[in-house]
């Protein structure tokens, strides 16, 4: 803790206090750096540091120990969290969002009963992409997205079209989407009206 504050100091020889060290570590700190601290219970740390006013308990963190329990959570809880991920996006670095959030993100999607709760994240993440990553990693769960029979899906779809569309190409519209999508409206259509009928 000492040389991530302070910088690394290898003729130091006791550990003082240091001057740039952030509120909620201090009492911490001094516990790691008594006498007693080989008594010390690291997971009674890491749950003091978690609590309401600990260093570790912010959005970042939050976040990121919900992705670690992800396959624990409910479909409840996975579109609470997917709908406040939207807001939180921008406190992560790009490599963190790219590579652990965007995985979990179309994994939702592709195993998962997230739902359309799973597009804006997406959306927002797929702007990290530089084109090969974003044809690989996202335009295959977009072909997906457009054959789902949820109505919520394929407005929010159509909503983000404009942001969409310079990712596909004509062959991907033609082969892949546009027969889903003419399928899905006529299918709708038909079941519409039938019970509009009844």
């Amino acid at each position: 803790m000492w040389e991530i504050f302070n910088g690394f100091n290898e003729s130091l020889t006791e550990r003082q206090l240091p001057k740039t060290i952030p509120r909620q570590l201090i009492v911490p700190y001094k516990k790691l750096a008594s006498s007693q601290a080989s008594k010390l219970d690291v997971g009674d740390l890491l749950k003091e540091l978690r609590r309401a006013d600990g260093f570790f308990k912010n959005r970042y963190v939050d976040t990121l120990l919900f992705l670690d329990e992800f396959q624990l959570k409910d479909a409840h809880e996975k579109q609470i969290f997917f709908t406040k991920l939207k807001d939180d996006l921008e406190i992560f670095p790009s490599n963190i969002a790219k590579y652990r959030i965007l995985p979990k993100v179309i994994h939702s999607y592709e195993y998962g009963d997230a739902g359309s709760f799973v597009l804006v994240p997406l959306f927002q993440l797929g702007h990290l992409l530089d084109e090969e990553e974003y044809q690989r990693r996202v335009v295959p769960c977009l072909c997906k997205l457009f054959s789902s029979p949820d109505r919520v899906t394929r407005v929010k779809l159509l909503e983000h079209i404009d942001e969409i569309a310079p990712h596909l190409t004509p062959q991907i519209v033609n082969e892949k989407i546009y027969g889903l999508v003419f399928r899905v409206f006529f299918v709708s259509f038909w079941i519409d009206l039938f019970y509009q009928k009844m």
